[in-house]
């Protein structure tokens, strides 16, 4: 079942932003390793676990004061370029603490993983009542999907339901791509407005030909339009209902005559 959570562009760029560092922290610590592993190997012709271990005790001011002139050098070089680099690995590693990037970054990882692991799943475009319901029926039924609704709010509250919502623009085929479009089975285009199913429903066959697509319409002119948009089946829930009310009522009827 894919874990609940809200994926925004923000969250995306700022996960970036916060890789950068990270990589840049191990990049700075793998190469002062390689350097001092590499010096000490050469110049006091030892082993490469010999000159890593050397180097590791260096680092860690618990390696005895070099006699030779070469291993001195690489032993100094260590010691300011180490202390340095700690430093700013201890300082860059708290400020993400305390700026709360580090945990939103991991979060944001998983949600991003979750989606990129999508196979065979349905899109849900609208986070609105229609959306989030098929939602729920999809999981009981242990059938992937992801749902994309652009108000953050409703993406929000959709999310404490237990449900996986990405905050984009189901009009754009960036967010389209990003949601698995090409992999995806099913799509569907469940926005309050219909225009704007009948633009998802074009964008999305025009990247993937073979999706199997439903749509929600609220009026009764806009049925042919999705259907010669790509939408396989159309449904209006504002007149289903309507339609189910009549006929309880003459279900009704016919029991009071009985």
């Amino acid at each position: 079942m894919v874990r609940k959570g809200v994926l925004n562009s923000q969250q995306v760029n700022d996960g970036l932003h916060v890789q950068n560092k990270i990589r840049l922290l191990f990049c700075m610590i793998f190469l002062l390793f390689i350097f001092g592993t590499m010096g000490y190997t050469v110049t006091r012709n030892e082993s490469v676990g010999s000159g890593f271990l050397n180097t590791l005790e260096t680092l860690t001011f618990l390696h005895e004061r070099e006699s030779q002139f070469s291993p001195r050098m690489i032993q100094i070089v260590l010691v300011l370029f180490g202390s340095f680099v700690m430093w700013f690995v201890l300082w860059t590693t708290l400020d993400l603490v305390l700026e709360g990037e580090l945990k939103d970054y991991f979060t944001g990882v998983n949600l991003m993983k979750n989606v990129q692991e999508l196979k065979n799943h349905w899109i849900i475009c609208g986070a609105g009542r229609v959306g989030a319901h098929v939602a729920e029926l999809l999981m009981a039924k242990n059938e992937q999907y992801v749902i994309i609704d652009k108000d953050v709010g409703v993406a929000t509250a959709q999310t404490k339901r237990g449900l996986l919502v990405v905050d984009g623009d189901a009009l754009e085929e960036e967010t389209l791509l990003s949601c698995g479009i090409k992999d995806a089975k099913g799509f569907i285009a469940a926005i309050p407005e219909t225009e704007k199913n009948v633009l998802a429903i074009l964008t999305a066959k025009e990247l993937n030909p073979a999706l199997d697509i439903y749509a929600r319409a609220h009026r009764k002119e806009y049925v042919k339009k999705l259907k010669k948009a790509g939408a396989h089946h159309v449904f209006m829930p504002e007149y289903t209902c309507a339609e189910e009310i009549v006929k309880r009522m003459g279900e009704r009827k016919e029991e009071k005559k009985g």
